[in-house]
Formats: C-alpha cells, sequence, structure tokens
C-alpha cells in the first residue's frame, strides 16, 4: 500500500489566493506557514500572543497538521512578521475585507508519494469525495450526537479540556460544556455529517447512472469509483431548508437519512445556533490542473521500493488523496 505523509515534508500544499494584496486596509493579510499545527490551534496561539481577540483573525481554508502548508490569513489591524517555532507569520499587504472559509481559488500540492513500485498515471479529473481527513477521528460520530441533540453523547466523546473541565463543575450543563470550544471548532462536527451523507448520496448516484464501477472500503462507508467519465452535476450538502432540483438526489437522501434516523429539521440546532449549517451545493465532479508526474526514486524510507514526486492543482474543497488513490488505481 502507497504512504504518503510520512514526514510533513513529504506532504507540501500552498493556497491560490483569491485577494490582491494592496498597501493600505484596516485588515492585514498574511502567509501563515506551518508544520505539525492544524490552522485554528496556530491562529489562537497567534490570537494569545498578539493579545488580539479570535474573532478579529480569518482565514480560507483549513490545513492539515501533519504536512508543510501555505496559507492566506487575514487579522482586522496591523501586525508584524514572526517566527513562532512550528509556524511563521509573514505580512503580505492589506485590505478592506476579512478572509473567511471559502476565500481562496485552490491549492497547489508537491506530495512524495512512497512505498510504491509502479508509476502513478496522469489524471485530469476525480470524483470530489471527502476524504477520509474530513472525519478526523471522531468527528462524524459528535456531529451526528449534535444533530440529534444528544449533547451528553456529544460532550463525553470530544477531547477538549475545557469541555470537561466545565462538567466538573457543572455536572449536568452538557450544552454549556460544548459552547467552551469556539465555534469554528464544533462547525467540524456538523460539517462531518453534511460531508458523510453527500459521500453516501454520490456512491449511489453513480451506482445508479454506470455498471462500471468498483467499491473500495474508507472510514466510513464505501468510495464508488469509474473509469468511465460521468457528467458534472451538483449535489447539495443538506441542511434545514435545502431544496432539491434532482429528485434522484433527493430520493436518495431520503434513504440516506432515514437510515440514520435524522430529518432535515435536525440541521436547527437551537440549543447552539451560531453551528447551525448553511447549505450550498459541491461538484460530482473537480478537475485536476497541471498535474506532474516525477521518476521513480529509491525509498530511503521503505526497503526495497520506490518513490515519486507528483504535482498538481486543485480547486477549493476538492482532496489531494482522492486524486493519489485515482492516480495509483488502488481504492
Amino acid at each position: 500500500m502507497y504512504k504518503i505523509k510520512q514526514t510533513p515534508e513529504d506532504f507540501r500544499v500552498e493556497e491560490i489566493p483569491l485577494f490582491e494584496f494592496r498597501d493600505k486596509g484596516d485588515y492585514t493579510y498574511f502567509l501563515l506557514t506551518k508544520k505539525e499545527y492544524n490552522t485554528e490551534n496556530a491562529i489562537q496561539i497567534i490570537s494569545r500572543q498578539l493579545k488580539i481577540p479570535r474573532k478579529k483573525f480569518g482565514y480560507a481554508g483549513t490545513k492539515d497538521r501533519n504536512a508543510i502548508t501555505k496559507q492566506h490569513c487575514s487579522v482586522l489591524g496591523k501586525i508584524k512578521d514572526y517566527d513562532y517555532g512550528g509556524f511563521s507569520v509573514k505580512v503580505l499587504g492589506y485590505g478592506d475585507k476579512p478572509i473567511s472559509l471559502g476565500d481562496l481559488k485552490g491549492n497547489k500540492f508537491i506530495i512524495t508519494l512512497r512505498n510504491i513500485d509502479i508509476k502513478p498515471k496522469k489524471t485530469g479529473f476525480i470524483l470530489n469525495y471527502f476524504d477520509d481527513q474530513r472525519f478526523g477521528r471522531k468527528n462524524l460520530e459528535i456531529g451526528l450526537a449534535i444533530l440529534k441533540k444528544d449533547f451528553e453523547k456529544a460532550a463525553s466523546m470530544m477531547d477538549h479540556p475545557e469541555v470537561h473541565e466545565h462538567l466538573q463543575q457543572s455536572k449536568n450543563d452538557f450544552i454549556g460544556a460544548i459552547r467552551k470550544i469556539h465555534h469554528k471548532t464544533l462547525k467540524f462536527y456538523v460539517n462531518a455529517v453534511q460531508s458523510f451523507f453527500w459521500n453516501e448520496v454520490t456512491a449511489e448516484y453513480v451506482k445508479a447512472i454506470t455498471k462500471e464501477f468498483s467499491e473500495v472500503d474508507y472510514k466510513h462507508g464505501k468510495f464508488v469509483i469509474s473509469d468511465k467519465k460521468i457528467a458534472d452535476i451538483k449535489i447539495p450538502l443538506l441542511c434545514f431548508d435545502t431544496e432539491f432540483e434532482n429528485h434522484e438526489i433527493e430520493r436518495l437522501y431520503e434513504k440516506v437519512l432515514e437510515k440514520d434516523e435524522i430529518e432535515l429539521r435536525d440541521f436547527v440546532i437551537r440549543s447552539i445556533p451560531d453551528i447551525t449549517p448553511m447549505g450550498f451545493s459541491r461538484n460530482l465532479i473537480a478537475k485536476v490542473k497541471n498535474m506532474e508526474i516525477g521518476k521513480l526514486e529509491q525509498d530511503e524510507f521503505n526497503e526495497n521500493m520506490k518513490k515519486c514526486i507528483v504535482k498538481f492543482e486543485l480547486g477549493k474543497g476538492s482532496y489531494a488523496t482522492i486524486v493519489l488513490r485515482t492516480s495509483l488505481k488502488l481504492f
């Protein structure tokens, strides 16, 4: 089985910015370069060190912890370049708007693919599944508990010291304990449910439109893929007021929701309203641009095996690991 991220240097990603950087503006735009930190933790550390409230910071997307990543962030006010050890800040310019989730064109990847004996093949598109890293260790399970309003179960699975500290002082205040976590982090749990349902519906849709497909397990289900090119459509990620234009997709969602005992109204979270998710649509197909496959070389970490460097660009929200799976036909 191929390996990635045996070292953080094996996986490099850099955002393709959406904003232009100017000489003036209320917001400072900066490049956050990090290694072995997740995005939110790095931002919270910067916030504490500079004594600037967390709410004044923004970023376009979350990036892997076990990687070398470069991403664009904003802060209301002025800051300077600084090296924090595991991550650094470099001021790029200024502007009049904050950077928010989704404010990027895409990402550039440079990935060292290890423990292989065949050279990957170029691909121009992928089925746009959410891969395992979207779901973390317990993100889906916690998200489902939140939607079902089982806040005691959700709190019990959360690996956050502030949750446990709150419950020691207020034994049964599970909602209060959960609200100790920043709402951006809490949203990841609910977003994981949206992503899982999207994967389930997409897999069933692919089965319905072609007989030429294969299945492979991932953490929470099966990817269904096909070598046959499939027409692109938009598939919604659910929220409480999702309206369906495609009746087949609506029917598939109804089956998925029934299986997990969820209704659309459950996506309204009145006890923690700022994590009630918004709905939007995701393309079934994602384009892979400027793909380059390096030569096979000796893998210094895996005896008698090869490695190669793979470079490509993806639009925002698509997963490099799905490109690698597709390229190697290792689903």
